[in-house]
């Protein structure tokens, strides 16, 4: 293997270690995205329960 050969490779081995970080990094930012999405789901299933909870009592004080 000549001396370019080896320039080469290391340079795709390089970039390959570059990659390989950046995906770590998307897989951390897709990882905190996953739970923020979480957290606004369980919001909602909040949200619809005191609905649910409101329109009960509402029920409840019309047939007094």
């Amino acid at each position: 293997m000549n001396e370019k050969e080896k320039e080469l490779l290391e340079k795709i081995f390089d970039l390959l270690d570059e990659m390989t970080e950046d995906t770590k990094e998307l897989e951390q930012g897709l990882t905190g995205i996953n739970s923020s999405i979480q957290a606004i789901g369980n919001g909602l299933n909040r949200i619809e329960a005191t609905q649910k909870d409101i329109i009960e009592e509402l029920k409840q004080q019309l047939k007094r």
